[in-house]
């Protein structure tokens, strides 16, 4: 891993090839004429030692010394990652069911995928969504609506309790909108508007991991 071998340090999470390219020019009289060689550092003997400083070398050659490129394995998740935790009927809790759920989608989506996690240690980004409620509250069309959005606003507090209980980095609510009942129908109690989604937005997650790439902090994590 790295040129030299070793040199750079990456978690098992991320695939880093680096492949060193050693150029050197010949002035022949075979025009045409191409000479590739190829070394594996890893199965041959091949070493720093073998590397040609820039410049010329003699009459009719010259090296242009060693060009690294470097390919990293790219974003996973270009579509974002997006999760809907689940309510029951005028209740803010997380129930056992849901909560194993959304257990194994913040462990498979975000703290074992490293450029996700990266990113959200970063502070760079963070969690976006919405929660909302449309249970049937006895009174008032304002009073309803007073009630539902106090709902909802508990709903994404659990949700965001729970990320931070299971050390998500970065579970800042302030980009979960609670929107209360402003989607559901007067009188009746909508199943759809149960839930408190949770989303990381694909575009916004592939400028981070460049940025982070970019100041060189992305392997050092």
């Amino acid at each position: 891993m790295g040129w030299p071998a070793g040199n750079v340090k990456a978690p098992p999470e991320i695939r880093v090839l680096h492949i060193a390219l050693n150029i050197s020019l010949y002035l022949t009289k075979d025009p045409g004429h191409i000479s590739v060689n190829h070394f594996d550092h890893g199965t041959s003997t091949f070493g720093m030692h073998d590397i040609q400083p820039a410049g010329s070398d003699g009459k009719d050659s010259a090296s242009l010394g060693v060009m690294v490129v470097e390919l990293v394995q790219p974003v996973s998740k270009l579509q974002g990652v997006m999760y809907r935790v689940p309510f029951a009927v005028d209740s803010p809790k997380i129930e056992p069911r849901e909560g194993d759920q959304l257990d194994r989608f913040l462990r498979e989506s975000i703290l074992e995928l490293y450029e996700v996690r990266v990113a959200l240690e970063s502070g760079m980004i963070q969690f976006r969504g919405e929660a909302s409620a449309s249970a049937t509250y006895k009174g008032s069309l304002h009073e309803r609506s007073r009630y539902n959005m106090q709902l909802s606003e508990k709903r994404k507090a659990a949700v965001v309790d729970w990320m931070t209980r299971r050390q998500v980095p970065n579970p800042k609510p302030n980009l979960i909108d609670a929107i209360g009942d402003r989607n559901g129908k007067f009188g009746e109690e909508d199943p759809n508007l149960r839930r408190c989604d949770v989303v990381i937005k694909g575009e916004e997650l592939t400028w981070v991991v460049q940025q982070l790439w970019l100041a060189n902090r992305y392997l050092g994590r």
